[in-house]
């Protein structure tokens, strides 16, 4: 078993694994991957890890040594010295050293090739029933010819060749392979060479090779390596999904800080009955995840991704598909944070079904597919704009188009019922709920249930009111009902547009451009409002890191701080009452940024109740709710949102306006120092005051503009080495007894 202990600013989070598993790390660029590779590594010799940075320059023409030497070398980088790995191998640099070992990895191959030649010979002439062994070359040219059956690999005596099959042209040096090639080669001697059970850990897995191959390669060297472990760092979510039996982790966020080298990441969960693909790019994602029908590459889902920006778009397939997805997600507490939420085509569904689905946050389109909502009024005059017709002529246009509309449902009444009654007959039947313990009872259920659905009469009524929306001209309604995909055809010949795929490039293309954005805005309209759960924090960066209070610390459930930053300048702009005139951190708007801790919050509180108690925190008040000002006064608190902050839906935090004139180390100092006698008089209760306040903001690593020269401006002033000691030379001992 190999256990890797990884730091969070929750605590060190353990992963254990044993050989025959794979591991999958996953995260974007600038997540700490690699440095979290290097950790792992550390001085495990037990773990062979394979760099993001690679030379892929291949040298068949090397001498090999023994092949202690040659794995030596190319394991650790030096044949004598396996605990200077990091010297030898990594230059001192395991993050970013460029790995250069394919001649260390082709000199071993050939030794191992030479030594087991040799005991095979020698055995041989004891026993010539006995069979050749296989070679670590054998096990690699077996795999490369699985996977690449246009190359064949010749293993020569000291070299190696290549040939493409069927060609009469002579063989070439393998060195002339290309960089996929190559890179196929190298992945497949590093696996293969590497020592018994070990732990593999490779940087990038994905990086030269050619997707059509990738997971069948990595499919057979876990399958060639089944005494080790497997573990990829990757920011390749499609690659990760095809490691299907892995557990994988995502990766947030990185820090090395005062704290030393932080992670954010967690475990994506198995048998959330939502597909690995789609599960990992949900972890993948910081914002809430909007379940849609359709393909990725459909109009509908362009559209989704045009009007719902605050969302990660997944499709995934039918109606059924999508209602499946929330209800699997919502089950899955760990993505709380997230949240989630769907949205189906209206398909003919009942106003009492459409409030079901919504009360589990499954939304349904006000019209038959999404494909119609570009035929609605606001939506076809924006195209008309697009078009180039002006106010006049695309109200014209949208008259012909409605006309034309109206007669082709009048045509189609009897198919669209026909249809429509299909999917109701669908629904009454999964409806049926059988609870029947004998056969009797069953057949009897079973008739009074379907009795219930009545396919005449289901038709007739649908098929007569379809023709009194139409006899009454109700184009919007008609549109809501009617779905057919042709409509899209009827709109582009009334712009003068050649066709639909042409009417659709118009619409996407300028969608995401400024002068589609009316476009978009009418599109919205007429789409469900969406707002899925999300999760709420509140973001510190002054005492409430460690001093939230009893009413808010019974409600945090977890803190994050690896790589979180204030989004806003901070600095000790305010002389604080409850500190008694000791300056505090407020956000100001010229300054530094720093760092900071969210305070993630129990499921179940809202928004509101968030808002409150942060607001009671920061005022010292026991009751009452938080009163936003609309004309914010010095002293007033204000409690401000920020959106979709490191995964977070909602993140809370305070601001208040600055009351320090003379905003300069030496005052910040006089303050701090004032507060401190206050203590020493019994004013203040102790560890109040700004000199406290000051040092435990530099403990958590929160550094402004000023804190540096603000903090030697109190030594200076107080004549001492460091602030504990400049609180003890200010408060009385008697007083700090007499306190506690």
């Amino acid at each position: 078993m190999f256990e890797i202990k990884i730091p969070t600013s929750a605590g060190e989070y353990q992963v254990s694994a044993k050989p025959g598993e794979t591991l999958v790390f996953l995260g974007p660029n600038g997540s700490g991957k690699s440095r979290l590779g290097v950790m792992i590594e550390g001085g495990h010799l037990a773990v062979h890890r394979i760099g993001g940075h690679r030379a892929l320059q291949l040298n068949t023409k090397i001498q090999p040594p023994n092949l202690e030497t040659a794995l030596n070398r190319l394991s650790y980088g030096h044949e004598q010295h396996p605990g200077n790995r990091v010297t030898f191998r990594w230059q001192n640099k395991p993050a970013i050293a460029l790995l250069s070992d394919f001649d260390h990895l082709v000199a071993a191959l050939y030794a191992e090739e030479n030594e087991i030649s040799v005991q095979h010979r020698r055995a041989h002439m004891k026993d010539l029933t006995i069979a050749p062994p296989q070679t670590k070359l054998d096990r690699l040219k077996a795999i490369w010819d699985s996977l690449l059956p246009h190359r064949e690999l010749i293993i020569l005596a000291g070299d190696i060749k290549v040939k493409s099959f069927g060609s009469r042209n002579n063989d070439y040096d393998a060195a002339d392979l290309s960089d996929g090639e190559r890179a196929t080669f190298y992945m497949l001697g590093q696996v293969l060479l590497a020592r018994e059970n070990t732990l593999i850990l490779i940087d990038e897995p994905e990086l030269h090779l050619n997707r059509s191959i990738l997971a069948k390669l990595w499919d057979a060297l876990e399958a060639a390596r089944p005494d080790c472990i497997f573990a990829y760092l990757t920011h390749d979510i499609e690659f990760a999904a095809t490691r299907t039996f892995a557990r994988k982790f995502a990766i947030s966020s990185y820090e090395n800080g005062s704290q030393g080298e932080q992670w954010e990441l967690e475990e994506i969960p198995s048998d959330t009955g939502i597909p690995d693909e789609i599960m990992t790019r949900i972890v993948g994602s910081r914002l809430p995840v909007l379940f849609t029908e359709g393909d990725g590459g459909s109009l509908d889902v362009a559209i989704y991704r045009a009007v719902y920006r605050d969302f990660t778009i997944i499709p995934v397939g039918p109606c059924d598909s999508v209602i499946h997805a929330v209800a699997s997600m919502e089950q899955q507490k760990a993505f709380h944070r997230l949240g989630c939420a769907g949205l189906i085509d209206a398909d003919g569904r009942d106003d009492q079904l459409i409030a079901y689905l919504k009360a589990r946050s499954i939304h349904a389109l006000a019209v038959a597919e999404v494909e119609n909502v570009l035929l609605l009024p606001g939506p076809f005059k924006e195209l008309a704009r697009l078009a180039h017709f002006d106010d006049a002529d695309a109200a014209k246009r949208l008259d012909e188009l409605k006309q034309e509309v109206l007669k082709l449902a009048a045509a189609d009444a009897e198919k669209y019922a026909l249809s429509a009654t299909k999917r109701k007959i669908d629904r009454g039947l999964k409806r049926v709920g059988l609870k029947a313990k004998d056969s009797t009872a069953l057949i009897g259920e079973y008739d009074a249930a379907t009795k219930a659905i009545n396919p005449p009469k289901i038709y007739a009524d649908l098929l007569s009111y379809f023709r009194e929306i139409i006899a009454k001209s109700d184009y919007e309604r008609t549109i809501a009902l009617y779905d057919n995909k042709g409509l899209l055809d009827v709109a582009a010949q009334t712009l003068g547009i050649k066709s639909r795929a042409a009417l659709q490039d118009l619409a996407l293309r300028t969608m995401n451009t400024k002068n589609g954005r009316a476009l978009v805005e009418a599109v919205s309209k007429e789409l469900p409002a969406i707002e899925p759960k999300r999760a709420i924090g509140i973001l510190a960066y002054g005492s409430l890191i460690n001093e939230p209070g009893a009413e808010l610390e019974n409600v945090i459930v977890r803190k994050m701080s690896a790589g979180i930053s204030t989004p806003f300048p901070v600095e000790f702009a305010r002389s604080s009452k409850s500190r008694g005139g000791g300056p505090s951190l407020i956000p100001v708007e010229e300054g530094e940024r720093v760092k900071a801790t969210i305070l993630v919050l129990r499921d179940g509180v809202t928004l509101a109740q968030a808002r409150d108690m942060l607001w009671r925190r920061e005022t010292r008040n026991a009751t009452g709710t938080y009163p936003a000002p609309t004309t914010p006064g010095t002293n007033d608190v204000m409690i401000k949102e920020l959106d979709q902050f490191h995964g977070i839906g909602k993140v809370l935090y305070t601001s208040i306006s600055s009351n320090i004139g003379t905003l300069t180390p030496e005052h910040l100092a006089d303050l701090a120092i004032q507060s401190a006698e206050a203590v020493s008089r019994g004013d203040l209760e102790r560890h109040g005051d700004g000199i406290t306040y000051l040092n435990n903001a530099i403990t958590a690593g929160i550094a402004t503009r000023l804190s540096a020269k603000y903090a030697a401006a109190i030594l200076h002033k107080t004549d001492t080495g460091d602030l504990a000691a400049a609180i003890g030379k200010l408060v009385k001992s008697e007083q700090v007894e007499k306190s506690d």
